[in-house]
């Protein structure tokens, strides 16, 4: 994951660990910066999982959302905790994705009484696998129902959300820890 930035004087360089002899001047500079921001927020949810203190069982699940260029919202959360694989630093996880009944720009405008139109259908699911390289901060996701197409999303991150495009839509992620205590 690249990050292209732009930084004036009145930004301290040093924030940004690198060999460069900036001029003071008011003039932006231009650089690309690796961003290890995300890759090190998806190892500390790899380092709950994998450091488990005794006593504790500790579980980590996902949520995704994604909107297409035409409007339509699917929605998916995992079915059981992901699971973590030290070889490949990898998390993974499976889902039920609910695809989208309506987009955005087809619903009607409310009439305030309550009665809304469901945006996706309970009944309607397919099964999607899902996993992150925690390395790369990138994620795949296969959708079984669907002859196992595979989308691959370069990660952001920001506010605890992780986020990226693939063809033409934007898919948003979060992530839930979860610990319980037992005797």
């Amino acid at each position: 994951m690249m990050l292209v930035t732009s930084l004036s004087s009145a930004q301290p360089y040093s924030l940004l660990n690198i060999n460069h002899t900036a001029q003071r001047s008011d003039a932006a500079l231009s650089m690309i910066v690796m961003d290890n921001k995300c890759s090190d927020q998806l190892k500390q949810y790899a380092d709950f999982l994998f450091n488990v203190p005794p006593n504790t069982n500790r579980f980590l699940f996902f949520t995704t959302m994604s909107i297409q260029h035409n409007g339509v919202v699917t929605y998916s959360h995992s079915t059981a905790p992901m699971s973590y694989e030290e070889n490949s630093e990898t998390l993974s996880g499976e889902a039920d994705l609910y695809p989208g009944k309506n987009d955005f720009g087809n619903l009607p405008i409310p009439d305030y009484t309550g009665v809304m139109l469901p945006l996706f259908d309970p009944v309607d699911k397919e099964r999607l696998l899902f996993s992150v390289d925690v390395n790369s901060a990138s994620a795949t996701l296969t959708f079984l129902d669907r002859e196992n197409a595979v989308e691959s999303i370069d990660l952001s991150c920001g506010d605890g959300l992780f986020y990226g495009f693939s063809g033409r839509a934007m898919y948003v992620i979060s992530f839930q820890e979860t610990e319980e205590h037992v005797n």
